[in-house]
């Protein structure tokens, strides 16, 4: 009797052993979260920055910019350039998709940043086939 109480013993005390999760594997399990997180909103970013470069530019004219990103106390993180003969509903469209998105970010791993609000353009330059924001 004693060895089989003995061996539920043992039994019962490797089955909570291996159920345990460390502090360390929880921070793993979180970095490794957010890192997944940053690069779905890198994905992201790179689209808008893909139809945001697609034209060359040739005139100022044919360009306009729009705020993107969220820092953490609010606001936008910059401004990016766009031509203004691309499908612009679908452009800004992404562009609030992903500035959500960053928010949301934000609040869920608790970040911070400064509460600086970028200045806006005043107007669009071209340098070398490439809009230039103008401050």
């Amino acid at each position: 009797m004693i060895k089989r109480t003995e061996i539920l013993i043992g039994v019962l005390f490797l089955i909570f052993q291996s159920c345990s999760t460390s502090q360390e594997q929880i921070t793993f399990s979180k970095e490794e979260q957010m890192k997944k997180d940053r690069e779905s909103l890198d994905m992201m970013y790179e689209e808008i920055l893909t139809i945001s470069h697609s034209n060359e530019c040739t005139t100022p004219d044919n360009w306009t910019f729009t705020k993107i990103g969220a820092k953490a106390c609010g606001g936008p993180t910059h401004y990016i350039p766009y031509p203004t003969n691309i499908e612009r509903t679908a452009f800004l469209e992404k562009v609030t998709k992903y500035t959500k998105a960053e928010d949301q970010f934000n609040k869920k791993w608790k970040l911070n940043s400064d509460c600086m609000i970028p200045a806006a353009p005043t107007a669009i330059k071209c340098e070398n086939g490439k809009a230039i924001l103008v401050f």
